[in-house]
Parts: C-alpha cells; structure tokens; sequence
C-alpha cells in the first residue's frame, strides 16, 4: 500500500530521522512507539503531505489512496450544527447530496410539463443512483453510530458546534475522520478527550477499520487491543516488531540482553587478549603470535556497546504512619450548581490502604465526588465522615495549568515543599522527576506539557501523607513515566483514589472500583479486569455505547416517485424551520443557564425561582422539538430508502 525509501529530515544541523525505510501493507494496525522528541509526528506529518522532506521517498501502490491525519488542532467551523459539521468532511458526497435536493425540486417544478418532467426524472434517477453507489442511504447510519460512540447523544448532533467545550470539539473533529474512511488513517493521541466507554467503542470501530491504521499513544491497554506491529523509533532510525505492545516490550528487552552479554563476553575476551599481548609483546619466541594477535582484533568486527536505556522517573512518595481504619465514610451524596443536582446515592465506606478506581462516563461527577471528599468542598448535602487523622495530598485535573510560569522549577516546588527540605533534598527530588543539573533553574513557561505534569506530580508528593487522590494523574506522561508512577503507587503504604481513563495504569494500582452510573455508586471488589467481567456476566457491555442503531436497508431506485419528491421537499422544508427555532431556543437556553450561574440570579432568591421555572418551560420546548424533528426525519428517510 504505502512504500517509504531513505527518507530523511533535519532542522538545521539537528538530525531528526535518515535513511529511513518502511513497507505499510492493506488494513495493518500499527502502533508507533518512540520518545518525545524524536520525530514521531514529523515523520507521521511527512506521511499524511503536510511536511517537507530534506531526502528519500515515499509513495502509494494506488495513486487515488487517501490519508487522514488526527491531530491536536481543532479546524471546524463553529456555527454548524455537528451533523453538517461531520458530514463536510466528506466533501465531494456533499455536494451531489445538493444535486439530488435539486433535482426532487425540479421534478415538482415542472410537473405541469410531461418533456421537462421526463428529463428530470432521468436526472434524478442517475443522480440517486450515484447518490446509492456512494453509500448515501448510509451516511446518516454511520455519522449517528460514530457520535454515539464518542459520547454524543443523538439530539447533540443537532447542536451547534460552538455550544460545545475544546474536548467535545476534538470528538467533532476526531469523528470527520472515521466518516471519510481514508486507506490509511494516522491518530496522534486518540484517546485524549475520551472517556472509558468511549475509548472502548474506538477499539472496536478500528479493529474493523478496513484501512491502515497508524497510532501515537500512551495508552499501553489501547495499543495492546489493537496493533499488530510495533513501530520503534530511536536513534534517528527505526525498527519494526510484529505483535502488540506488550509482545514489542518482550521482544526489545530480549534484544537488549542479547546485546548487553554479547558486548560483556566480547570484552572479557579482548581483555585477556590484551593481556597476552601485553605481557608478551616483547618476548621474540612469542612475537610471532602477539602480532597475529593484534592483526586479528584490528579486523574483528567488534560489537558496540549497547544503547543506555531511557531516562524514566523514579518515584517513591511518603508515608505518614497515622493509625486508622476508616479513612471515609459516606451515604447518599449530592452536589446542587443552580438548577443542576448530581447525585452520588448508595452507602461506601473507604478503609485504610484501599486502592480504590474511580470509574464512570464525563459528567458522572467523578472529580465533583473527589473534591468533596478531599474538603475543598463543603456545599453539599448528604452523610460524609472524614477520619480527623486524614493527611491527604491532591492531585487536580489539569494542575499543570495552575503553575506559575514565571518562577524557576525549583522556586515551584519551594512553594508546597515543607520548610525543613534543604535544596540538595528539593533537587533530589525533582532528580527523580527528570528535572537533573541545569533542569532545575528554567523557568515553568519553557516547559513542555510532559514537564510540567511532572512538576506538578512532584510538588503533590513533596511531603509525605495517608492518603492519595489523583485526578487523571497520567495526562502528558508516556508509558515508561506512567509505568513508573503505578510502581510508586503500589509500593505506597496509604490510601489511594484515582480517577483515571487510563485501565492499564489502574488496573495495576486499584483493588476496588467504585463505578458512578445513573446517579448511583455501585461497588466492585477486584481490579479493573475485575470490573470488566462482572459487567460482562451481567450482559453490560464496558463501556461501549448502549444505543444500538439499524443500518438501513437498501431499496432499488424508482424513476418516476412524484408525490414522494413533492412530500420529500416539504418535510425537508420543515426540517428546517423546526432547525431555526430549535436553534434560538437553544441559544435561549445557553442565556439562561449563564445568568442561573451569575452571583446576581443566585443571591436573589425571587429572581431564582422565576429565572429556573423559565428554564424548565425552555428545556420542554427543546424537547418537543427534538420529538418532532425525529418524527419528522424518520419518515423523510423512510421515503429517500
């Protein structure tokens, strides 16, 4: 499918990649592994045309193929509606879809005229049956299947693009690239964004994908549902393994212990052939020989000393020997903001030492639940007992994001860390954090995203505590930092609570899931693996999406359908007027919802009511809507099929 020959990239003198070839076969799924800085997205960008190449080659068997490059940038168009938005990417269909919505139209213009008429019944049969051919009475089918299985409900795709936040826009945006189906689809960090239940339809969507799949990730559970071939890249080259990641692992530590005892033996015979030659080089009898000797190491091919391994952190975080025995005890919690209550019902007691997963879809409440029982929020109603023992370190979602651009590293960590830590104790620390010599003294605002998470991770353990709670504590790691941070978690003596959507992470870590669902806290004793079958033998799939759509059937083109052209145009133009006025009620409740927020509604208990009541009556309207758009929709699909 795709053959690259000695490509080769430089930014000025630095060397990011030569010489580098590579075959990609029909429908691989391949994973591409390397640290950051190496090249990797280069490389990938090279691949999808949208980066120069200083040498080589690279081409596809077919000409016509097509690549599709997920990237971290977001390129939509804000004011349409997600449906429209995702189906654009489909350009080309898009507009013969516009042909034929013309072509119905001409049918009923010119009814009154038997010649026009006839010449537009043939235009509208070619145009449908093209309209077929590409898979037109499908798209609707698949464009729901896809936003159902990135988290969207089916009313969102009604939605403007706008209403929604920089993760839902990268699902947009992510979902435009499944639609097209290109032969070779490149995703730079796909599960970013992604929840769980998302994350799990996605190995599903691509494991069927019939195109060549190339992924960037630092999700080893995701690579390891997917990839057949590993992808290395180090060392301005490459090198390619069969199997997924954890096969890819075996077979690089292999290699390295080949190498490393091949190098071992080489010298411990070259130094007692040094040896020889040295004690006996001017000994005339043996002259003869240490010179034979000496001619043969100069030609020997010698083997070079291994690689050092990477860098990785080495974490090891502090314990607080409080005796306890119930760290929390809760029942029956809720969180109200404005109109808006997320309940935790159900009764769970945390002991010490428990390894606990927090599990459940975005919005389930998952960090609100954290912050109430860390006591950073007290504002809710419910049983909730907190050990006075309790020492407990916090690990925000995104705290990255809280630090100081302006002080150095370690003027950062002197922030949190305890008075009595000398400097040699604070470097020590971030040592272990890949912050080494110089590292300590750049300021935050330079520091790549990793970095910072890092910092971040670092200032959190700086003192030791009883308790842990991490909030997607792997965001901006890579594996082997990952890796690292679950080995530390496992040694630690207290009690940890993670929210994470990385599974292999917690399925090291974590003992017990709690799973937030439906406004309830169901309660899991196991790991992860654990969880999983449990929700399989109870027929619950994890996480997939649990709406299930028929893809529809397909009928043969009619020639000569008038009254269903005529009734098409007339839904479609009802269609459209329920569009506008879903679309101001929408932006109504938008209003709303920010003055419900404002201090001025909530400090006026009146205006409260009033404002909350007016919200309701939107959100039926919005409803009723929704009803008759959908009602509407299926019989005009039932007509177009």
């Amino acid at each position: 499918m795709l053959t690259v020959n000695n490509l080769t990239k430089s930014y000025g003198s630095r060397v990011l990649f030569e010489n580098v070839s590579l075959r990609i076969l029909p429908g691989e799924k391949i994973g591409f592994i390397g640290a950051n800085g190496v090249g990797k997205t280069t490389f990938l960008k090279i691949l999808s045309g949208s980066e120069e190449f200083d040498g080589g080659e690279y081409f596809f068997d077919d000409s016509s193929s097509t690549v599709s490059f997920l990237s971290q940038i977001v390129t939509l168009k804000p004011y349409n509606r997600v449906y429209d938005e995702v189906k654009s990417g489909l350009g080309g269909f898009v507009e013969l879809e516009m042909k034929l919505r013309a072509a119905e139209e001409d049918m009923i213009a010119f009814s009154e005229d038997p010649l026009r008429l006839e010449e537009a019944v043939a235009n509208y049969g070619n145009l449908r049956e093209e309209f077929e051919h590409a898979g037109g009475d499908d798209i609707e089918w698949q464009i729901d299947r896809i936003l159902l299985g990135l988290g969207f409900s089916l009313q969102d795709k009604y939605r403007s693009v706008s209403e929604f936040s920089g993760g839902w826009k990268m699902r947009i945006e992510f979902a435009k690239l499944l639609l097209k189906k290109s032969d070779l689809l490149i995703l730079d960090e796909p599960t970013n964004h992604l929840d769980m239940k998302a994350i799990s339809w996605l190995e599903e969507y691509l494991s069927e994908y019939p195109g060549a799949v190339i992924i960037v990730s630092h999700d080893r559970y995701f690579l390891n549902n997917i990839v057949k071939k590993v992808i290395s890249f180090s060392g301005k080259t490459l090198k390619v393994y069969n199997g997924n990641y954890d096969d890819f692992v075996k077979q690089q530590n292999l290699e390295r212990e080949l190498a490393e005892k091949a190098y071992k033996d080489q010298q411990k015979r070259l130094e007692k052939e040094l040896i020889f030659i040295e004690r006996f080089r001017y000994k005339a009898t043996l002259a003869s020989r240490v010179k034979s000797k000496e001619k043969m190491i100069s030609k020997r091919d010698m083997v070079g000393a291994p690689a050092a391994r990477d860098k990785s952190i080495h974490l090891s975080f502090g314990y607080d020997d409080s005796h306890m025995t119930t760290v929390f005890k809760f029942k029956d919690l809720e969180k109200t903001y404005a109109n808006l209550t997320v309940p935790f019902m159900g009764e769970a007691e945390i002991t010490a030492g428990d390894r606990i997963s927090l599990i459940g879809e975005n919005g389930t409440g998952k960090s609100t639940l954290l912050s109430m029982l860390s006591g950073r929020d007290k504002d809710f109603s419910g049983r909730l007992r907190v050990h006075p023992a309790v020492n407990l370190k916090y690990y925000l979602q995104n705290q990255e994001l809280a630090l100081n651009e302006s002080n150095t590293v370690l003027e950062e960590l002197q922030t949190v860390a305890p008075p009595e830590m000398t400097i040699t104790s604070l470097r020590n620390l971030l040592g272990s954090f890949l912050f080494r010599g110089d590292d300590v003294f750049k300021r935050v605002d330079v520091l790549s995203g990793g970095e910072k998470a890092r910092l971040a991770l670092a200032m959190t353990i700086s003192s030791p505590s009883n308790v842990m709670m991490l909030d997607e504590p792997t965001n901006h790691l890579d594996i082997e930092s990952r890796e690292a941070l679950a080995v530390a978690l496992d040694a630690y003596k207290g009690t940890v609570i993670i929210v994470s959507h990385d599974r292999y992470f917690i399925d090291q870590i974590c003992n017990r899931v709690f799973e937030l669902e439906d406004g309830f806290i169901n309660i899991y004793e196991g790991d992860y693996s654990f969880y999983v079958e449990k929700k399989k033998a109870t027929s619950v799939q994890v996480p997939v999406a649990q709406t299930t759509l028929s893809k529809p059937a397909k009928k043969a083109v009619s020639a000569g359908r008038n009254n269903a052209a005529e009734e098409s145009v007339s839904l479609e133009k009802k269609l459209r007027e329920i569009e506008i006025l879903s679309g101001e009620c929408d932006r109504e409740i938008g209003n709303v919802e920010t003055l419900l927020a404002s201090p001025e509604v909530m400090s006026d208990s009146g205006r409260l009511v009033e404002m909350s009541k007016y919200y309701g009556e939107l959100k039926e309207k919005s409803n009723t809507y929704f009803a008759e758009y959908e009602s509407i929709f299926k019989r005009l699909s039932s007509i177009r099929t």
